[in-house]
Parts: structure tokens; C-alpha cells; sequence
């Protein structure tokens, strides 16, 4: 095979350490086998032209930087695309066949790649056992998780120990068989060292490494040489791998009696391992354990932590390890002196050594073979994986505050198939880790397209940063089997704003019409004026027209979310306000129309974490808990009214001495402050402040235990966008009555249905009925029943993707994407038209 094999640890501080070499260990083996090697070097190579690698190696180079990081994460993503992208590009440029991610957990991250099979390597998960020693920031969460993600989705992961392997199916549950153990090669003089060279005369002495890394535990390692030293058991001489970690250990006082080296030669370490009559290897994590198998080649006497991986080393011989290994309680790290001063003493047998010294000279002989065996394992796993992918999808992502983006990852989750979800903004967090999911940059769309042109696409666009790449992708690749999801009834404003937002002026106002010079001259005098381009008084709020004419002709199905009741109070709210357009009005008659899907959220495990949340804010079993969940502010979803409100009923329910108190969750970014400081002020004020609950969750998992924690859940719209609410469909799908206003059109009991007109005496009659538990029993079941028959998220995927054609009503049309912004146009250059019956 033409394998690619990524060289970020040439440019990072490893290059001459245990990764770097592990990464040298992975090459030789592949090259043995007869597979062309590649290999992508980046910025700033420690790497001299003299090299062996340069010599015996194809190169390529990735003009990215490996240990300076971009200074936000929108930039880091950004670079992340980037070089997923640009991965892609050389991989199908120069027709690389695989692809060996040798260091996941370094930057620039990547998503995942489609252009080729991937294999992964997994040194150790020692930050996720280590936490809070490890990941102290946000910047780290962001790289690690991303490396995490990444050897997730490998076709196949190489694993530098059993140990790591069998965490790698615990922590992310990865099947054993994609999973190759290749042991990390010692230096070949450890491996020809043939004789003792301590000599008889010599003092006892303990040699000992001392990392700066909490896995290494530095502090209890000092400590317990200092005992050493003060019982006078033993001689100590250690070596820091740096000359700061040395400077810092002398000048803390931690050296005294202790004989301290740093940065010492292969040559030189192996002399003083070689001539101590004991070696410590103290550490609390290891990935490997090379200094460990060092000393046990050189048939050195050693003192180790009772952990997993020195068990793994350890435990390769059968025989007693008496008199060659002293273990250690890593829970009671105390060295008890006088046992230790009788392990010294005591003579090991020398076939325990040889044992397992014969193991792993037997595994590097047999590893080019398994190195092999897993590039075609990942062949095999990608060609299975991408056999089963039942769609492909761009959209925003979870993240990135966008409701379509919760649509995607409901479509997503609903399918056992495989999806490829493409995205230009927002964060991978919530998607990345889903088993069926491969996430990519959008600049992979048409590579992907061109190696697998029968998987149906469905754009998922709407007011996010990513409405604008997917339409320039929708113009560029849209085909027949593909689906554009339309959400929203006003397009119009957005592609405008993101236009102007990416510097393209120029492109914008060549994008007017020109059909006639009557025509062009009307467009660019609304442009002119247009309060998008003019800060003058003269503005107007106008919204000039768009030309169809740089979309080209494709043939797409047209799917909407919009039930008639929501598009009829759409209809209402235009004859009350002349600025508000439906820019599909001519278009409603072509819709397919497919009820919006969501994957059912309400299991045991949100079940349990709602309950714990609940218990978290000290509300009781019989307590009742409203919630609003979305962007705080006053916009078209009437927060400030529904706050005002509630918080008044909440106030008069406990001043009548109510046998059930009362909760109020707010839950989102918040984005109006002065609303947000106002309701807290005014449930302070009522003497309720403590029946007030604000949080932001990041993760799925935790916005459905608060979605599930409620006994009821807001969802108010106005309708001026045409819009239905992802908040509804998910509360519907545990069973949550949602308490909607009759603007909205979103009813569906109307019990729970608030009069516009009479807002506050709507909504109190609704929370009086809450509160009946008789009534707020009846209301889950019908609430669920709601979702079991409209919202089913497997049964709306399959009607999108056609697996059965069920709408009568809306006939699924072919429509060219231009005919689209033809009708966008026409509905900006000329009067509404009359309200049509659908």
C-alpha cells in the first residue's frame, strides 16, 4: 500500500523521546512489509536533512504549526477544517491508500477523514484517569477530546499495550479485534546488552527517572529516595529528563544526599541503569513502561507500583519474581525499609529475566506482521463502514445554539445506518462520539461525492454560520436523490447577512437582477438604500432582491417541517404586518410535507439524571417544575411575559400556603442580560428567589435531564419566520407537557393552548392545570402519545429519504435550486401576494 503517516511529533518536543521513537518503531515495520511509505512533516521540524527518515521515506508537507495554537477556539476550528481538508486533498491528490494518524492527541486537530481508510494510534488515556492534572483548560478539553474522537472512528486503532487496548474498549468502547497491540522496541543496545556491569566493589545504589508529569508522581518518588538515602539502605541517583525539572528539584531542596543528573545520552543511561543494583519505576499511570522493560533486559532488580501496565510487563514470565521485583500499594506508596533491605539481599532467579526478555524480542519479530494485518483491517472496516451509510448530511452542529443543528443529530441518532455529517461551524462535541456518526469538514463534500455518488444528501440550512457554505455546496453538488430540509419561510435576510459578513460586497452587488436596466436600476437603488449597506438616515428597511443567476440548475426534493396551522398563523401575522414575506410563498403547493422527527430522549439514564437534578436544586418528589429552554431574550417567543407571569403565580401559589412548591427553570445562553438580571431581581423581589434555576448545559445528555426534570415545559413562537420549535418535539418525546400560545400553531391539546390576546389569564388557567395531578397525569401520556404518532424520528427520516412516499396532500416535487432564488427574488421586487389556501 502508499501509506500516509502523519509526522506532527517531528515538530513537537517528543521527537526524540518515547513517541517519536514509537512513531520511527511503526514506520520500520511498515517499510519491512513492503508498503510505500509517506510522511507529512509540519512547521517548525526538529528533523536535520541528514536524517534517516528523510532518506528512506517519500515527504510531504502541512503547513500548520504543531505547538503554537491559534489564540480562539472559532480559529482552531477553523484550522481544523482546514486541515482536514487539505488532508483530503493530498490523500486523493497524490492517491495515498491509508492514512496512519500517529499523534491524535497533538494539534492541529482534524475531523474525521473519508478520503481513505484511517488507523489510529493510542498511547495511553492517562488524562482521563489523571483529570484534573491534565486537563486544566479549555483549550485542552478541546484537543484531547478531539484525539479522543478520532481514535474512536479510526478504522482501526494500534495500541502501544495491552493495558491501553483493553481501555480503549472500556473508555470508548471499541471492539476488541479493531484493536493491534504493538509494543513500543527498546534501543538495540538494551537488546544486545549481553553481561552485568556492575562491578563487585561497587556501592549499592537505587537509579530512579524522575518525571515532571503527575503520572510519573515525582513527589512520593523523591520522597521515598530521601528515605532511602536517611536509613542509609541505599545509595540514590536519579536523572530528570530536562534541565528545568533538575533546576527546579535543586532549588526546592529535594536533592540533598541524592546524586542527580538530567538530559542524559542513550550510552550514558544505560550505564547507570547497568550498574544499580536496583531501578525504581515509580509511576502512577504509564501507557508502556519503557524505563521498566530497560531494567528488566539489563536483569536489574525493581521497585514498581502494583498497576495494570507494570503487571502487564511484569507477568510475562511464569516463574517467581522474588528477589527481582518489589511491588508496591500504589493507594499506601510507603516504602517499608526493612523488607526492602532484605529484597535486596536476595539473589532472582536469572530465567525470570530471560522470560521476559524472550517475550518481547519474539513480539517485535512477529510485529511487522501485525502492522500489516492492521492496515488491512482498516481497509476492510472503512469498505464495511461506508457500504452502510444510508445518507450523507450538512447542517450545523449541537453547539452552535441553532435548533436545525438539533435536528441533524435527531436524524442522525435515528437510524442504525451510518451517516457522514458535514459541517462548517460550531462544535463537534455532542456528534463526534455518536458510533454511527463520521464527522466532516464541509471542504470534503466533494471528494466524498465523487467517491461514492449514490448516497442521498439532505442540506439541514437555517440561520447559522454554516446557512452560507451549505448553500454555495448545495449550488456546486446538489443531485436528484438529494433533500433540502426548509424550516423557515424567509431565507432572504439571512443570505444577505452572511453574505455581507464574509467581506463579498463585490459578489453581492453582482448578484442583483438584471433581466432588463429597469430591472437592474430598481434592485441596486433598494441595495443603496437598504439599511444592510447604509448607516445613513435615508435607510430604508428594505430588503433588495437576489438573483437566481450564480446558483446553477439542480434538481432537488423539497422537504418541510411546517404543519398547516403553523403556516396559517404565518399567514395572519403577514396580513398584520406588511414588512413580514413568506420568500416561498409561489413554492408552498411543491413542499413534501414530513412531520419533524426526533430520536425518543426519555431513558432510564436521563430518568435517573433528572431525578438527581431535581434533587440537586432541593425540589421534591411532589414539587413542580416549569422550564423555558432556549436563547434568553425578548424575541418572538414572549420570555419577558411568560417570567412576569409565572413568577406572579408562583409568589401568590406559596403565599396561599401551597402544599406543592414551585420551580422555574431557565435554561440557555444568555443573551438579553438585562432580562436575565430583571428576572432574577423580580423572583428576589416576590420572595421566590430561590425557586428560580438558571443553568446552560453543553452536553446532550444533561439538557435532557433538565428538559426531564420539568413537569411542564414553555414553547411560545410568533410566527413571522415560520418556524417549529425543537424544544417541543423533545419535551413530547419524554412524555412532557409542552404549554404552547395559539400564534404559535403548535396545539395539539387544548388544555395547554394560551390565547394571545389574553396572555396572562391563559397562562394562569394553564398553570392551574399543571397543577391538578390528576389532569398533569393525563396531559404526559397524551404528550407522548403526541410524539409516538407525528414526531418519531425513524419514521420522518424514512419518509424524507423516500424508503415509502406518504404525502398526498404536498406531492414531492423536483424543483432546480435556482428556481428557488428566483422565487426569492420575485417575492422581494414585488407587492405580497393574496394568502393562498393549502
Amino acid at each position: 500500500m502508499k501509506v500516509l503517516v502523519d509526522g506532527r511529533v517531528y515538530s513537537s518536543g517528543a521527537y526524540d523521546r518515547g513517541m517519536g521513537r514509537y512513531v520511527d518503531h511503526v514506520i520500520d515495520l511498515l517499510q519491512s512489509k513492503g508498503h510505500e511509505v509517506c510522511v507529512l512533516l509540519f512547521q517548525d521540524c526538529h528533523l536535520e536533512r541528514s536524517s534517516p527518515l528523510l532518506q528512506t521515506c517519500g515527504i510531504r508537507y502541512a503547513n500548520y504549526n504543531v505547538e503554537t495554537l491559534a489564540p480562539t477556539t472559532e480559529l482552531r476550528y477553523r484550522d481544523a477544517h482546514n486541515f482536514t481538508t487539505f488532508l483530503s486533498k493530498l490523500v486523493a491528490l497524490d492517491g495515498f491508500d491509508l492514512y496512519v494518524d500517529a499523534t491524535p492527541f497533538l494539534s492541529p486537530m482534524r475531523f474525521d477523514l473519508l478520503a481513505c481508510p484511517v488507523v489510529t494510534i493510542c498511547y495511553d488515556f492517562i488524562p482521563l484517569k489523571l483529570l484534573h492534572d491534565y486537563i486544566t483548560n479549555e483549550v485542552v478539553v478541546e484537543i484531547y477530546y478531539n484525539g479522543l474522537s478520532r481514535v474512536l472512528k479510526a478504522d482501526h486503532v494500534i495500541s502501544i499495550s495491552e493495558t491501553v487496548a483493553l481501555e480503549a474498549a472500556q473508555f470508548l468502547g471499541l471492539a476488541p479485534e479493531a484493536i493491534s497491540v504493538i509494543a513500543p522496541r527498546l534501543d538495540p543496545i538494551y537488546e544486545t546488552w549481553a553481561g552485568a556491569a556492575r562491578e563487585d566493589g561497587d556501592a549499592p545504589y537505587l537509579f530512579g527517572m524522575v518525571g515532571g508529569h503527575r503520572s510519573k508522581n515525582p513527589d512520593v518518588a523523591i520522597r521515598m529516595y530521601r528515605d532511602i538515602v536517611d536509613a542509609g539502605v541505599a545509595e540514590v541517583r536519579v536523572n530528570a529528563p530536562t534541565k528545568d525539572q533538575f533546576e527546579h528539584l535543586k532549588n526546592a531542596g529535594l536533592l540533598k544526599g541524592i546524586e542527580a543528573t538530567y538530559s542524559v545520552t542513550e550510552v550514558e543511561k544505560l550505564e547507570l541503569q547497568s550498574r544499580a543494583h536496583v531501578v525504581s519505576h515509580l509511576s502512577l499511570e504509564e501507557g508502556f513502561g519503557i524505563p521498566l522493560l530497560e531494567a528488566i533486559f539489563l536483569r536489574r532488580k525493581v521497585v514498581v507500583l502494583d498497576i495494570a501496565m507494570n503487571r502487564e510487563i511484569l507477568g510475562k514470565s511464569d516463574r517467581s519474581d522474588a528477589g527481582a521485583v518489589f511491588w508496591l500499594d500504589p493507594d499506601n506508596q510507603v516504602l517499608p525499609m526493612e523488607a526492602f533491605a532484605t529484597f535486596l539481599a536476595t539473589d532472582p532467579d536469572p530465567a525470570y529475566f530471560d522470560d521476559v526478555r524472550s517475550y518481547y524480542l519474539r513480539h517485535w519479530r512477529d510485529s511487522a506482521i501485525v502492522a500489516d494485518r492492521a492496515l488491512q483491517s482498516a481497509v476492510e472496516a472503512s469498505a464495511r463502514w461506508f457500504s452502510d451509510v444510508q445518507f450523507k448530511i450538512f447542517s450545523s452542529i449541537p453547539g452552535s445554539f441553532c435548533g436545525v443543528a438539533d435536528y441533524s443529530l435527531c436524524y442522525v441518532r435515528s437510524t442504525p445506518s451510518n451517516v457522514v455529517l458535514f459541517f462548517s461551524e460550531g462544535d463537534q462535541k455532542t456528534v463526534s462520539h455518536t458510533p454511527n456518526v463520521r464527522l466532516a469538514a464541509h471542504g470534503e463534500y466533494e471528494n466524498f461525492q465523487k467517491r461514492h455518488p449514490g448516497v442521498p444528501g439532505l442540506f439541514n440550512l437555517a440561520f447559522s454560520q454554516a446557512l452560507y457554505p451549505g448553500i454555495e455546496l448545495l449550488q456546486a453538488h446538489a443531485q436528484a436523490s438529494d433533500v433540502l430540509l426548509i424550516h423557515e419561510r424567509a431565507y432572504v435576510p439571512g443570505l444577505w447577512h452572511f453574505k455581507a459578513q464574509k467581506g463579498q460586497l463585490d459578489d453581492l452587488a453582482l448578484s442583483l437582477p438584471r433581466s432588463s436596466e429597469r430591472a437592474a436600476t430598481a434592485a441596486a437603488t433598494d441595495l443603496a438604500l437598504s439599511h444592510l449597506v447604509n448607516k445613513r438616515d435615508t435607510a430604508e428597511k428594505s430588503r433588495p432582491a437576489l438573483s437566481a443567476d450564480w446558483l446553477v440548475e439542480k434538481p432537488i426534493t423539497l422537504v418541510s417541517h411546517l404543519p398547516k396551522p403553523v403556516l396559517a398563523k404565518m399567514r395572519e401575522a403577514r396580513q398584520a404586518d406588511s414588512e413580514l414575506q413568506n420568500d416561498l410563498d409561489e413554492l408552498e403547493g411543491s413542499f413534501a410535507f414530513v412531520p419533524l422527527g426526533i430520536d425518543p430522549r426519555g431513558g432510564p439514564a436521563v430518568a435517573r439524571a433528572a431525578q438527581a437534578a431535581r434533587r440537586r436544586h432541593g425540589v421534591q418528589a411532589d414539587d413542580i417544575v416549569l422550564g423555558h429552554f432556549g436563547l434568553i431574550l425578548n424575541d418572538i417567543k414572549r420570555l419577558a411575559e411568560i417570567i412576569d407571569v409565572t413568577a406572579r403565580f408562583i409568589a401568590e401559589k406559596k403565599a396561599e400556603g401551597e402544599a406543592r412548591r414551585l420551580f422555574f427553570v431557565l435554561s440557555g445562553k444568555i443573551i438579553d442580560q438585562q432580562l436575565f438580571d430583571d428576572t432574577r431581581a423580580q423572583f428576589a423581589r416576590l420572595g421566590i428567589g430561590s425557586r428560580l434555576i438558571y443553568s446552560n448545559p453543553v452536553l446532550e445528555d444533561d439538557f435532557d435531564a433538565e428538559i426531564a426534570m420539568c413537569d411542564a415545559v414553555f414553547c411560545f413562537r410568533k410566527q413571522i419566520r415560520g418556524q417549529l420549535s425543537h424544544i417541543f418535539v423533545r419535551a413530547l418525546s419524554m412524555g412532557r407537557p409542552v404549554i404552547v400560545n395559539e400564534d404559535s400553531g403548535y396545539a395539539y391539546d387544548p388544555r395547554l393552548v394560551v390565547q394571545d390576546k389574553a396572555l396572562e389569564p391563559g397562562l394562569r388557567a394553564v398553570l392551574q392545570t399543571i397543577c391538578n395531578r390528576d389532569t398533569a397525569a393525563e396531559l404526559r401520556r397524551i404528550s407522548y402519545a403526541q410524539y409516538q404518532k407525528h414526531h418519531r424520528g425513524d419514521r420522518s427520516l424514512n419518509r424524507i429519504l423516500k424508503k415509502k412516499r406518504p404525502w398526498t396532500r404536498f406531492p414531492a416535487a423536483r424543483l432546480s435550486v435556482s428556481r428557488i432564488l428566483r422565487t426569492l427574488s420575485s417575492a422581494l421586487t414585488s407587492k405580497p401576494l393574496p394568502s393562498k389556501t393549502l
